[in-house]
């Protein structure tokens, strides 16, 4: 199939879409991912009735646009996918497949619209005399976006960031390419109803199935599921877009994340009469005001946490999720009793003696393993650390303090050598001589931090002895997260430490100058690409900007931050707004070891650290306003008694496993409230 917009290609022996690319685009992207991978294994349980929809990966999952219709089979004891290709036939403009098993028949359809964009519609049939209803999850429809990571160059052309919202009736995804590009897919539903998603895939992301709403089907009923894609230049132009549609609501508001002496407030926009309009929070109607172009919403939260708000506007229906947070610094305070009175070890003799370490919630005890880097007492959980310095600097509390200083007694003796300013990737003891350099500047900026909290110059002298033993160990082409040489370079400032100033600042400089010649071909660092590759390249070029107040350094930040920008969602939900795509970080660092989505991981704040730098240096003011909803929307990761989670697990399910959950592991989270606090007083 082609048109002056799209060509499609097919594959005959499955009836499915195996390229998807635009006409014009000279890179020639197939924007769909077809699977190159031996069958996942199914997991143990997919076989026990009571785990109802929890589907095995498929080996026959096929390409874009394969239908599914999940039955148990009682005699194999295990969940079949049933639909087999029955007819297919096609020509230049359009495409007909045939799909039957059991007792439902689904016809797909392909073609193309007056205006250019592709429409694909399934009519799925009850084909026997009695009624069936499907349980959620069993009726579902590949659709699996190339959003797949090679290496960085491949990424810029040929793959893409997929944004998805599945609202009910209002669901869409917004596709854009890596790299900067005016080429980006869009697909908006028209008929029919997606409630959630799940992905099917092992070592990376695209791999979706979209789930059809439950639906009751009476003998010879249909039931029409239809979406359109099209081409968009990026947000702006892909939101433009998709109101031109019949059927869609837009959903406006400033913060999707409240705090609880706030107003939830939203706005929704719709070319709908609103003839009938219903607003509800967990059944409870809500009261609305009329407006010229829809309605809006402005409510005190009734509880913390999640908030949902069902809209239903003439039948059009669909949704938006809030979290209600406690004011920060009462937030922090809570996160900080429970990491003190929980999460530090206290053991005289011990070389653990003072760590804070990672923390089951849910069974109420530690978790450790020296031979486990992401378990151990070192790497990331300095963001515990980190965030009690930050607090302390702007509130007493004797019981934080005396706390801390014992972790400062651990840090100084386990974290690194005093005399080389080597960093240990885990306990001095046992040390596995690895040389991890994300562990640096997380030391370099800890003793920066210190310095501010206790005034004394020898911190300085640790942290100017880690920098330049980063830097002699290949510093200079390594992308680190979570630094700012500014910070490190002020700390000398104030402690009077020019030259010293001015020695590490030749180094940071040097080292974005290296970023500036490496351009977008990042190099792959503990995985080939993602979004805390990128970030660092904007964050440490700025930062060599505010250092030199060249202009130069400021213009290439740019070219990094547009890339940046396009891992982040817009949708209304505080789980994916200007929140970074991620997906195997629970993985690694959680308890339930679950490869999927993780909307959010508290390395988005990330992304809106430097999204605030670059509002505070350039004076764009809607840069700081995309992050401070990025930075309240790490929040909920952090709960009313002080516990937290490493990563919430988002979409129906990954590879056959349930989602939707917070892992039970508080383990490396607390850069995120940290980055929050320090953004509220003002110092990032």
């Amino acid at each position: 199939m082609k048109n002056a917009l799209f060509k499609i290609d097919f594959d005959k022996a499955t009836g499915t879409i195996m390229s998807i690319s635009n006409v014009k685009d000279k890179d020639e992207m197939n924007w769909c991912n077809i699977p190159k991978f031996p069958p996942m294994p199914k997991p143990e349980n997919a076989g026990n009735p009571a785990n109802k929809g929890n589907i095995p990966n498929m080996a026959n999952i096929g390409g874009w646009g394969k239908p599914e219709f999940i039955k148990y089979d009682l005699v194999k004891r295990q969940y079949e996918p049933g639909l087999e290709l029955k007819s297919y036939k096609h020509n230049t403009k359009s495409a007909t497949c045939v799909f039957e098993k059991y007792d439902m028949r689904v016809v797909s359809e392909h073609f193309f619209a007056e205006n250019g964009n592709l429409v694909e519609r399934f009519t799925f049939k009850n084909i026997t005399e009695y009624p069936i209803i499907t349980e959620y999850k069993s009726l579902r429809i590949s659709i699996p976006f190339f959003d797949a990571y090679t290496n960085a160059d491949e990424c810029m052309i040929h793959r893409c960031n997929a944004h998805i919202w599945c609202g009910h009736n209002v669901t869409f995804v917004n596709a854009l390419k890596m790299g900067v590009s005016d080429i980006n897919l869009g697909l908006y539903l028209t008929k029919g109803a997606f409630d959630g998603y799940s992905c099917e895939r092992g070592a990376g992301r695209g791999r979706f199935m979209f789930n059809v709403e439950p639906v009751c089907l009476e003998s010879g009923e249909e039931y029409v599921i239809e979406w359109q894609l099209f081409w968009h230049t990026g947000n702006e132009d892909f939101e433009e877009k998709i109101k031109a549609f019949d059927n869609y609501l837009s959903i406006d508001a400033v913060n999707q994340t409240v705090y609880s002496n706030e107003n939830i407030k939203f706005k929704v926009a719709t070319a709908l009469k609103c003839k009938e309009v219903s607003v509800t929070c967990d059944g409870k109607k809500v009261p609305f005001r009329r407006t010229k172009d829809g309605f809006s919403v402005s409510v005190k939260p009734a509880k913390l946490g999640h908030n949902r708000f069902d809209i239903t506007v003439d039948g059009v229906k669909t949704y938006t999720e809030f979290h209600v947070s406690l004011p920060l610094w009462e937030l922090a305070k809570k996160r900080i009793d429970y990491i003190v009175d929980k999460q530090q070890y206290r053991r005289k003799g011990s070389p653990l003696d003072g760590a804070y370490i990672p923390y089951d919630t849910k069974l109420d005890c530690f978790v450790f393993d020296h031979l486990n880097p992401d378990h151990n007492a070192h790497r990331e959980r300095i963001g515990m650390a980190l965030l009690i310095m930050q607090y302390l600097r702007h509130e007493r509390n004797e019981k934080f303090e005396k706390s801390f200083e014992l972790f400062i007694k651990f840090f100084l003796r386990e974290f690194f050598d005093v005399k080389t300013g080597r960093v240990y990737n885990g306990l001095k003891q046992g040390d596995d001589g690895v040389e991890r350099l994300y562990n640096y500047p997380w030391a370099a900026v800890f003793l920066a931090e210190l310095y501010r909290y206790t005034k004394k110059k020898e911190y300085l002298k640790h942290c100017k002895k880690i920098m330049l033993y980063y830097y002699e160990k290949g510093g200079y082409k390594f992308y680190p997260n979570a630094v700012s040489p500014y910070l490190i370079v002020s700390a000398f400032v104030e402690a009077g430490l020019k030259n010293d100033a001015k020695e590490l600042t030749k180094a940071f400089v040097k080292h974005a100058d290296t970023m500036i010649e490496i351009g977008t071909s990042y190099p792959k660092h503990e995985v080939v690409y993602e979004q805390t590759i990128v970030c660092p390249a904007v964050t440490i070029i700025l930062d060599a900007y505010r250092l030199t107040k060249d202009e130069k350094y400021l213009r290439e930040a740019e070219k990094h931050l547009a890339i940046l920008e396009r891992f982040n969602g817009r949708q209304p939900s505080y789980h994916l707004k200007e929140v970074a795509i991620r997906y195997w970080d629970d993985y690694w660092f959680g308890k339930s070891r679950t490869m999927g989505d993780t909307f959010p991981h508290y390395w988005s704040s990330l992304s809106a650290n430097a999204l605030c730098r670059y509002g505070k240096i350039s004076g764009k003011k809607d840069y700081s306003v995309r992050a401070e909803e990025g930075i309240r929307n790490m929040l909920c990761l952090f709960f009313e008694d002080g516990g937290a989670s490493c990563a919430y697990v988002y979409g129906d399910s990954q590879m056959g496993k349930p989602s939707n959950f917070y892992d039970e592991w508080a383990n490396d989270q607390d850069f995120a409230l940290y980055y929050a606090v320090k953004k509220e007083a003002g110092e990032i």
